[in-house]
């Protein structure tokens, strides 16, 4: 097997939506959490009647989300991650992943070791290297239908894709 993508980049804007969403699948039960315990301390300021104790418990979750929110649009924008923003190729074999950057730059991972787990949405794979890294892969790169069907079957093969 042999497939050559298309140069594709990904932009600030995918980078932020795709953190914040992967965030919040990550940290649902914190966030949830987070609200429950906020709207029992809501009870309990309004059981004393205090106002100022109502509006901090409801108003801190909110402050928290906005909080994560400039925090991934931070990262997003900052120059020190230029380098997740540069035009790229991607050429899949049997045994290697090899990303061929615009500035000349080849990363080759071996597939093996290279790919922990794949998040596939109907617009991307998401190729997990790390915990927190991953390599964004549109399905707009790939060249036809048939080298989505052949990524597809050689994960599912691999035991990445359910």
């Amino acid at each position: 097997m042999k497939i050559r993508t298309k140069d594709y980049a990904l932009t600030d804007t995918e980078y932020f939506r795709i953190s914040f969403s992967v965030f919040l699948r990550r940290h649902k039960w914190l966030i949830a959490f987070l609200f429950i315990t906020s709207g029992f301390c809501a009870f309990l300021a309004t059981l004393q009647q205090s106002l100022f104790y109502l509006a901090f418990c409801v108003t801190l979750p909110f402050i928290y989300i906005l909080y994560i929110i400039v925090f991934f649009w931070y990262i997003s924008k900052s120059p020190e991650n230029k380098n997740l923003f540069k035009r790229r190729s991607l050429e899949i074999t049997d045994d290697f992943l090899i990303g061929y950057m615009e500035d000349g730059g080849i990363d080759k991972r071996k597939l093996d070791n290279a790919i922990i787990m794949v998040t596939k949405t109907p617009k991307y794979y998401l190729l997990w290297t790390a915990r927190n890294l991953y390599i964004y892969l549109p399905l707009d790169a790939f060249t036809s239908t048939e080298d989505i069907k052949i990524f597809d079957s050689f994960l599912k093969n691999k035991g990445l894709l359910p």
